[in-house]
């Protein structure tokens, strides 16, 4: 096995380890094993990272063409972003017992779609496509922690670990808020590199399409709650059902629909 897939598997079984951890801490209230998951899932995203980089250097273009390496990153995503706000806010670690299993198992989905290598075509040769990328995977990192929050909420009951749930309220209502931002800012960007690679904005391709509808189901979720006062648990089941489409939308459409979207098969 070459290094680069090594490190893949390594940071795979860490992950499953510091999954294993944070599930202890949740189900019988512990501290030290949230702790450990905590410090094993930064030593996870370490090898991740160095994982991304050599199959970087390898393929020589940023590791963003096919599913595998998209998933890859949205897990890397996920980690880097649960643990700034493990290290910034306190009492926010057992997110961990949602974000790290969740960020386990899409590693699990990408090493079953593994390509060796695939070309970059010079539609991918774009500016605005990083841009686009980048977006999109900052919001599903800020979807996927909002709707931790929500799971932590309708657990919180009886539970030390768990945070206050006021705040799990508001703070996953601020990350989806964000994200729904940035998925605004990955919608327009990439009509902007659809313009340039085929010569129109938009073409309601099914992944354009499910963007467009998830973006307005997370509206719908905003203006429940601005508008017409939704707290609590109706916005945290909202923001799991959500998070549910998103996952749809982004790493299930492309396996059972022709897009362009394919991540490299179709370009």
């Amino acid at each position: 096995m070459n290094i680069e897939l090594s490190l893949f598997w390594v940071s795979v079984t860490l992950y499953a380890i510091a999954s294993i951890q944070f599930i202890r801490a949740l189900v019988f209230r512990l501290e030290n094993p949230m702790r450990a998951g905590r410090h094993i899932a930064l030593i996870g995203l370490v090898v991740h990272s160095l994982f991304i980089a050599v199959r970087w250097l390898r393929i020589g273009h940023f590791p963003f063409i096919s599913l595998f390496e998209l998933v890859s990153l949205g897990s890397w995503f996920c980690m880097a972003m649960f643990l700034i706000i493990a290290k910034r806010w306190k009492g926010y670690s057992l997110l961990g017992a949602v974000v790290v299993p969740f960020s386990f198992l899409m590693m699990g989905f990408a090493s079953q779609t593994y390509l060796g290598t695939v070309p970059i075509s010079p539609a991918l040769k774009s500016y605005w496509l990083y841009i686009h990328i980048f977006f999109a995977l900052l919001s599903y990192g800020c979807y996927v922690t909002a709707a931790g929050c929500g799971i932590l909420f309708l657990l919180k009951e009886g539970h030390p670990n768990v945070p206050d749930a006021n705040l799990l309220d508001i703070r996953g209502y601020r990350f989806i808020l964000f994200g729904f931002t940035n998925h605004a800012i990955m919608v327009a960007s990439g009509a902007i590199w659809a313009n340039q690679a085929w010569g129109r904005y938009w073409g309601w391709d099914p992944i354009e399409t499910w963007s467009l509808i998830t973006w307005f189901v997370y509206a719908f979720y905003l203006h429940a709650r601005l508008v017409r006062g939704w707290k609590g648990k109706g916005c945290a089941w909202l923001s799991i059902i959500s998070v549910l489409l998103l996952l749809l939308c982004f790493w299930g459409i492309p396996l059972f629909s022709k897009t362009i979207h394919s991540f490299g098969e179709i370009f």
